[in-house]
């Protein structure tokens, strides 16, 4: 009898023994593998349970304690701690741009698998990795396709549809507001709006926000995203209309996207902003179990009904494309841009897809925005000095505003509203906890300590968000003035550390569309109503992946809600100026010659040249511009009349100022480009480098395409394409010079596009040895270097290409010679004396994929033609076999072709 049976038959002949031994077996288990300590992270300290099992996160996540506790280890630990077996948390900035930023090669983790409503992923939960070429990947392709919805002209096309359910919500609170002076006359002093309760006190209407602010951004982003409000603020109850079954309403669209009638399909009301809490803290909580334990965690009653929900939630978006595919609308919305959208190849979003991602609008639209209003309302609820010296800005800029819905351009520039936003965002970041993130192939070091590949690493926002050596002592207070207080120095270091959404290629798509509901929302009730607290409680929240203020509870925001008369709105209050220089002397530019016009509403500063352009332009363009003008200091804010009681002269603003690193040249060649769309048809490698690399900074997506598409044509897989490009030294869409290759491994490494680097990285063997261990100068100065790492392949590959060179030679002429006769072999002889002279070039510069034709073309006339073919068919294939082992010679994951 074998082992194997016997161990079968003890186990059912002892199930007891075999079960009560089982939590034993685990725990050894776990402890094995923390001593075996495979991923080097023993060393790093944390919560004890944190280092043999997930379940000590799980507990913090199920407790909603998630962002607190992680905060909590850090201040007992330091800033790296170990928050499970797999997983570092590294509350420091610098670890944000390495973790989440662009071309760093992280990817998103398994956590992300737990949100998956749908078949189809949605850019949240794509995971595809970004090795290869970040172009090709899935979140690439769903960004491309989304992004035109959350583009400057597409959020003001639907500003008006905000401003309509803005407008809801300030006559239900209106009507609130009337309840007092009903009250006073003997009418009641309480009672119900839907499912939401008011009571008088005090001369004053006492509710609670959170509710109600809910109920404005579900509904709000229900009409932008599905074609139709929710009619949440109408009814005053959380309440939405799904399909029963998910599978029917698939049916639906599939009949209607192939042209046939509509099917009728039977709906139901759910509460649907309580399902969804539900199903996002219980996705938060599986996300950080192994799938087995998930399914055993799933048959507990506290997550009884988890599928079903999360069928009845994804029915509403798939009843919501269905319905469009019925009726086609078109009204300018978010669903009718993701039914427009296209790939590169033309091919749409499927219905899946649709599905999929209309989904995710109304969780991340809508659940966010209303947290983070809740939270700012209440810290401007608690602190009246702030609150007044808000509206006292509001009321100057708004004195000449007839309508009830503040416009978005009369208030995105007040500088103390930003900083409200902004600190509001601060203390309460809808997210708080650090998303995971996947060290990639080869590792990660960050702040000098090194992170294998595949651990799971990620930066703990809501502990950034409140470290002291950043925000300072008076970190935990609500403080709007330390943003236009603050030095230039400071200024970045709060910048660096600041993520309300998120940063790098994954951060939020929508954040325009965020700012511009935050500053209508926030501008609009502070300049109508006076805010205070019912209670001086701290803001309880729930804490598992969205940090939501605990609704319908006494320490909820609770307003009182006079309206505020129109008469005070004459008072005029000078906005605070911001950008102060502290007496530091400024530094004398000039004027560019060609991008200066007098209507420029921001001046960039490279070096001594300024350049004053419109910011607009700039921001439609490139994210990385949009969002420096969008966080950027503001100016002094012009009125267009003097109004009653202000200073006898207002000073003229200066535009908004942004000082760049980047050389002026390089600049300036960036803004043609974006300004007059004028690009040579053939370029120089050096232009083209310069507007890559400000193209990747600055994330003008277009631009880095069409630069990388013409290093690609020069430094390319191609064996064939580079015998061209080598000879006539460039292609018809840019030119070059050798010593241009090191600039091309830099851009490679940069853009983390590795079908560059074995080409460029053969051409830099080429090159003298002092060239390849100090690097080449640019025109301004800048030196381009090959990486410790890269200089040290070069010199090895060298002596590898030397040897490789005179194989070439000798396997070529050798196989030639065989069977030629006299006249072929001395014609031969002389191709090969030719070869193996070193004047000229010849075998001596490790150029082992030199083209033989012309040599062999010159010994054509005393060779006959079967000979010059062998020669010709000889010296192709031998290249080609240098060609081929390129990538490995260098150690770059890419197959080229021949």
């Amino acid at each position: 009898m074998s082992i194997v049976q016997q161990l079968i038959d003890f186990t059912r002949g002892n199930p007891l023994l075999v079960l009560a031994a089982l939590p034993v077996v685990l725990v050894v288990a776990k402890v094995v593998h923390y001593l075996a300590d495979s991923s080097d992270l023993r060393s790093y300290p944390g919560p004890f349970l944190a280092k043999f099992t997930d379940a000590w996160i799980f507990w913090t996540v199920s407790s909603n304690r998630w962002s607190h506790s992680v905060e909590d280890a850090h201040i007992k630990y330091g800033p790296i701690v170990r928050i499970a077996p797999n997983h570092i948390s590294i509350a420091d900035p610098k670890a944000l741009a390495t973790v989440y930023g662009h071309s760093t090669g992280f990817t998103k983790a398994n956590w992300y698998n737990a949100f998956s409503e749908f078949a189809a992923k949605n850019i949240f939960n794509t995971r595809a990795s970004a090795l290869l070429n970040p172009s090709l990947t899935e979140h690439a392709r769903k960004r491309r396709m989304e992004a035109h919805m959350f583009a400057p002209q597409s959020i003001r096309a639907v500003e008006p549809i905000s401003h309509s359910h803005v407008n809801e919500l300030l006559r239900q609170w209106d009507g609130l507001i009337s309840r007092v002076a009903k009250a006073q006359q003997g009418g009641p002093n309480g009672g119900h709006i839907g499912a939401t309760t008011w009571n008088v006190q005090d001369g004053r209407v006492w509710i609670d926000c959170m509710p109600w602010l809910n109920f404005w951004s579900f509904d709000t982003i229900g009409d932008l995203a599905f074609g139709l409000p929710f009619g949440m603020l109408k009814s005053g109850r959380d309440t939405a209309k799904v399909a029963k079954s998910a599978e029917e309403g698939f049916k639906a669209i599939d009949a209607m996207s192939k042209g046939g009638d509509a099917l009728v399909v039977e709906e139901e009301e759910i509460p649907y902003i309580e399902y969804l809490s539900a199903r996002a803290e219980r996705n938060a909580c599986l996300a950080w179990l192994p799938p087995v334990w998930a399914r055993v965690v799933l048959t507990l009653p506290a997550f009884s009904g988890y599928a079903l929900t999360g069928r009845k939630l994804a029915a509403l978006s798939i009843m919501a494309v269905a319905r469009r595919l019925a009726n086609p609308n078109p009204r300018e919305d978010m669903l009718q841009k993701l039914l427009e959208a296209r790939d590169e190849e033309g091919k749409p979003l499927s219905p899946q897809e649709m599905s999929s991602e209309a989904f995710l609008l109304i969780i991340a639209g809508s659940d966010t925005i209303a947290n983070t209003t809740c939270g700012t309302t209440y810290y401007l609820a608690r602190d009246k000095r702030v609150q007044a010296k808000l509206q006292a800005e509001l009321d100057g800029a708004l004195a000449s505003v007839d309508s009830e819905v503040v416009p978005y351009d009369a208030v995105k520039d007040l500088p103390y509203l930003d900083a409200v936003i902004h600190e509001g965002q601060r203390l309460h970041s809808t997210v708080g906890a650090g998303l995971p993130r996947e060290v990639p192939t080869g590792g990660a070091t960050i702040l000098g300590h090194h992170f294998r590949e595949g651990i799971t690493l990620s930066v703990p926002i809501y502990r950034l968000h409140r470290d002291e050596s950043i925000w300072g002592p008076d970190a935990a207070e609500f403080r709007p003035e330390r943003w236009i207080e603050a030095s230039p120095e400071r200024k970045k270091l709060m910048m660096d550390a600041f993520a309300p959404f998120s940063v790098g290629p994954r951060a939020c798509i929508g954040r325009s569309l965020a700012i511009m509901q935050l500053h209508i929302i926030v501008a609009t009730l502070f300049h109508r109503y006076d805010f205070t607290l019912q209670s001086d409680e701290p803001l309880r929240v729930r804490d598992s992946l969205a940090r939501r203020p605990l609704e319908y509870s006494g320490s909820s925001p609770t307003a009182k809600l006079p309206k505020r008369p129109r008469e005070d709105l004459e008072a005029w209050i000078p906005p605070p100026i911001w950008g102060r220089r502290n007496g530091v002397a400024a530094v004398k530019v000039e004027r560019d010659e060609v991008f200066w016009f007098d209507d420029g509403s921001v001046i960039l500063e490279a070096g001594k040249v300024a350049f004053r352009v419109h910011s607009g332009v700039l921001s439609y363009h490139s994210e990385g511009l949009r969002e420096l003008i969008d966080d950027g200091p503001r100016p002094l804010k012009m009125f267009k009349t003097k109004p009653e009681g202000s200073p006898s002269s207002i000073p003229y603003p200066d535009p908004m100022k942004l000082k760049l690193s980047d050389p002026p040249d390089e600049l300036r060649y960036l803004l043609r480009i974006i300004l007059f769309c004028k690009a040579s048809v053939q370029m120089p490698f050096s232009t083209v480098a310069a507007l890559v690399r400000l193209a990747e900074i600055y994330r003008v997506q277009a631009l880095l395409d069409e630069g990388l598409k013409r290093i690609k044509s020069c430094f390319t897989k191609s064996l064939q394409v580079y015998d061209k490009v080598e000879k006539k030294k460039g292609s018809t869409l840019m030119s070059f010079v050798d010593t241009d290759a090191i600039a091309a491994v830099a851009i490679a490494r940069l853009t983390n596009t590795p079908s560059i680097l074995p080409l460029a990285l053969y051409m830099c063997c080429q090159l003298d040895p002092d060239v390849i261990m100090n690097g080449v100068a640019r025109a301004n100065s800048v030196v381009d270097q090959l990486s410790p790492a890269d200089r040290l392949s070069c010199l090895r590959a060298r002596a590898i290409l030397c040897n490789d060179t005179h194989v070439v030679a000798y396997k070529t002429v050798a196989s030639a010679r065989e069977g030629a006769n006299d006249a072929c072999i001395r014609a031969i002889n002389k191709a090969a004396q030719e070869l193996w002279s070193y004047e000229d070039g010849g075998l001596a510069h490790h150029h082992a994929l030199q083209n033989w034709d012309a040599i062999i073309d010159r010994v054509a006339g005393t060779c006959c033609h079967k000979c010059v073919a062998l020669l010709k068919s000889g010296a192709a294939k031998e290249r080609r076999a240098v060609w081929d082992k390129l990538p490995k010679m260098f150690g770059v994951p890419y197959t080229l072709k021949a």
